[in-house]
């Protein structure tokens, strides 16, 4: 146990530097489109995180869709009420 100790106060540097690269190499990954599609669908197969995720991204999806919609329909709105009474 305490040479377990003395090995890691001596090359504790060795775990951060390892972790850093590993945070910059994840990130530089998961933004790419091939890095992002693998992450994604990685995710959605976690058991309960998944489903999870997969609800929220549909109802997220289901909300932009209904405000575009909405929009259209106010601006159809808007137009025609200003032709009735130009």
């Amino acid at each position: 146990m305490l040479e377990a100790s003395a090995f890691i106060q001596a090359y504790w540097w060795i775990g951060a530097a390892g972790l850093v690269a590993f945070i910059v190499f994840w990130t530089t990954y998961t933004r790419t489109p091939s890095g992002r599609l693998w992450w994604d669908g990685t995710r959605l197969k976690i058991p309960m995180l998944g489903e999870t995720l997969l609800k929220a991204e549909t109802a997220r999806f289901a909300r932009a869709m209904a405000d575009a919609g909405g929009q259209h329909r106010a601006a159809g709105a808007i137009h025609r009420h200003r032709r009735r009474h130009a």
